[in-house]
Formats: structure tokens, sequence, C-alpha cells
């Protein structure tokens, strides 16, 4: 048999794979699965009820062993986002490879997403499998980002605790600025004396709240507050001192003035006890 005679003969076999009536049933009444994570919850980023530091991929572990997953899909916030395969199985399914495709039977998808914003958000994700039917999974999730920001007190600047800040006016503008947090209409920020509020500060502008005080004289502790909803955030305890209504110091008690006040005295005596005798 020549070298013609084999490549003939392969040719035919090849064609009459194509051509050889086989049909492949697959029998599946029942739709896709979620793979149960270690902590036996199901393994999907990110869950219901949960609350997040930041939220920029979504991650769905899908099984279907009999006709495999064909398709996850994501709407978080009315905008959906397609998943892809990312890893060939789990346990004992994985990637079955047939002729012209891939068929998923259980693995990870995955999409990465633009970072969402904080606040309270919702996703659908639906997993699809080749028979067409559906697994749905709904959750209700929060991203929360720490409320920070910076104090200022009449254009000043408020850098710690320790500080003391001394004023010529006894009416003072706080002002604080947000530089990470939730939504603005979510925060408040107020100024205290001990237990009593003395101030509220208004939302002026985006990221920003100011207010207005009067203070008598003399020294005050204040607390500087920030509310997210979530968490009170203390940002600094500082001293103001406007002066005044304070006992005056005793400055002219020097030992100079003391022996001047000293020898005035015994000069005067002196003279007083010369004057008797005379």
């Amino acid at each position: 048999m020549n070298g013609n005679t084999l490549i003939y003969l392969g040719l035919a076999l090849i064609l009459l794979s194509f051509a050889y009536p086989m049909v492949t049933v697959i029998v599946d009444d029942t739709p896709p699965k979620w793979i149960i994570a270690s902590d036996g919850e199901v393994a999907i980023f990110p869950r219901d009820g949960q609350t997040y530091q930041s939220v920029s991929k979504i991650t769905a572990g899908v099984e279907d062993f009999e006709s495999g997953v064909a398709s996850v899909t994501a709407v978080i916030d009315g905008q959906t986002f397609y998943l892809k395969s990312i890893s060939g199985g789990s346990g004992g399914g994985g990637a079955k490879i047939q002729m012209f495709s891939t068929v998923v039977h259980s693995g990870y998808w995955q999409c990465d997403i633009p970072p969402l914003s904080a606040g309270q958000h919702t996703m659908t994700l639906t997993a699809e499998n080749g028979n067409g039917l559906k697994t749905i999974y709904k959750a209700t999730f929060t991203v929360y980002t720490n409320l920070q920001g910076d104090w200022y007190i009449n254009g000043e600047k408020v850098t710690g605790s320790d500080q003391i800040l001394r004023f010529t006016t006894r009416t003072l503008t706080f002002k604080f600025v947000k530089t990470q947090g939730v939504d603005d209409s979510k925060i408040r920020c107020s100024v205290w004396e001990g237990n009593a509020k003395l101030l509220e500060l208004k939302n002026v502008a985006a990221g920003t709240w100011e207010g207005t005080y009067t203070f008598t004289g003399g020294k005050h502790a204040l607390t500087l507050k920030a509310n997210d909803g979530t968490n009170t955030v203390t940002f600094a305890v500082v001293t103001v001192d406007f002066g005044g209504e304070q006992q005056p110091s005793i400055e002219w008690l020097t030992m100079p003035n003391i022996l001047l006040f000293s020898g005035i005295l015994l000069v005067f005596f002196g003279w007083f006890s010369g004057r008797r005798r005379s």
C-alpha cells in the first residue's frame, strides 16, 4: 500500500466521520448550581447583605454536570455585565473539550467593573446552562468608605488634639472638607464642648460643611465630630484660647521689683527714724 493510497483512505475516514449518523442526547432538567465556598456560603462576590470597602469585580462559582454552564451575567443597579470563565473546574467537573467547542461544567466566572460608589447597591446574577435553564441569585450590598477629611477654624487647619489655637475674635467659622466617604446627604458635622452641642454645620458645597459660633472669653476644649450614618468619627479635640475673663497674672512680683520696693521701704523707715530723734 503506497503513500497515496493511505492519504485517500485517511480522507475517506474523515468524510465518513462527518457523514456517520451519530446523535448525542443530553437529558438535563435541572438548572445550574452555585458552588459552595469553604465558609459554607455561595462562592459569589459581592454577596447579599454584606458591606465592602470597595467593589470593582464580580465573581461567581457555577456548576452544571449535565449540559454545562453556557453563560453568567450580572445586572448591578440596572447595568449589565457579562462574566467570563476563568477556571477549568472544581471537583469532578471541569472543562470538557468537545469538537469545536468547550463546555464548562464547573468553575469560576469573573468580570471587572468600574469601582462602585459608596452606598447601597443591588445585583441580579444569572447562570444559564446549555439547555436554557437558569439559576438566579439576588443581592443587596453596601459599599462603605471610611469618612475622612480636614477641619478648619477661621481658615486655620486643625492638625491634632494637642493643638491650641489663639484668636483675637470670639466669633469662629468652622469648616469640614471631606476627602473620602459616603454621599454628602448622609453626613452631619458638629462642634461640641463637653456634652453640649454648640453648632451643627451646614453642607454649603460638595464635600464641604461650614458654621459660625460666638464664644465667651477664656479657653474652650472643643470636640469636632462628623457622622456618616454608620459611624461617628471624632476628628480632634482642640483648645481655643481667646484670653480675657481670666485672673490677671501678678507680673510685677519679680525679684528686681522686690529688691526695689524693699530698698525704698528701708530708706523711708530710716529717714522717718532719723526725723523722730531730731
